[in-house]
C-alpha cells in the first residue's frame, strides 16, 4: 500500500523531488491518455495509480507474446459440453461453480477470499461462453481480476520506508 506520510504526503514525498514530479506527471499522462478513462479516477488511490503501469506490463507482454510466436489466430475452444484435458477432462462449467462455491464459503466467513477462486470463477464462466460478444465481455472480466490481483501483490510487497514490508 502506499505510504502515507504525517500531514498527506504520499510514498512519492520520499523520492528525491524531482524525481517524485517527474514519476507523477508521466503516471498521470499516462492515464489521461488511456481511452475511456472512467468518471472518478483518482489518482490519490494507489489501484488508481498503478493501474497505467500494470497495463504497461500487460501490453509489453502480449508484444512478446507475439514476438515469439507471432500473430495467433486460434479456435476459442469455448462452450457447453467441450472440456480441456487436464490429466483428466476437466469440464469448465465446473472451473466457475467451484469458485462460486468456494467464495460463498469464504462469504459466511468460513474460508478466506483468494484471488485464486475469483479468478477460477471469472475463467470457468468465460470457458463456458459460445456467443463472442459475451466471450470477450467475460475475458474483459478475467483480465480485470488478473490486474487487481497483481495490483494486490505490488500494493502488499513495496517495501516501506523501514526497510521491512507490509
Amino acid at each position: 500500500m502506499t505510504e502515507k506520510k504525517p500531514g498527506g504526503g504520499s510514498a512519492f514525498d520520499s523520492l528525491p523531488h524531482p524525481m517524485a514530479q517527474a514519476v507523477l506527471a508521466m503516471t498521470q499522462a499516462l492515464a489521461r491518455s488511456i481511452p475511456d478513462v472512467p468518471d472518478g479516477w483518482d489518482p490519490s488511490n494507489p489501484d488508481h495509480l498503478s493501474l497505467p503501469q500494470v497495463l504497461s506490463e500487460v501490453g509489453r507482454e502480449r508484444m512478446a507474446q507475439d514476438e515469439k510466436w507471432g500473430t495467433q489466430d486460434h479456435q476459442d475452444g469455448t462452450g457447453n459440453g467441450l472440456h480441456f484435458p487436464v490429466g483428466r477432462f476437466l469440464n469448465y462449467a465446473a472451473l466457475a461453480q467451484a469458485g462460486r462455491a468456494y467464495l460463498a464459503q469464504a462469504q459466511d466467513g468460513k474460508v478466506p477470499v483468494t484471488w485464486a477462486a475469483i479468478l477460477l470463477e471469472e475463467v470457468g464462466e468465460a470457458l463456458v461462453e459460445w456467443d463472442p460478444a459475451r466471450l470477450r465481455s467475460e475475458l474483459v472480466q478475467v483480465a480485470a481480476v488478473a490486474v487487481a490481483w497483481i495490483q494486490c501483490l505490488d500494493r502488499n510487497t513495496i517495501p516501506q520506508a523501514d526497510g521491512g514490508e507490509e
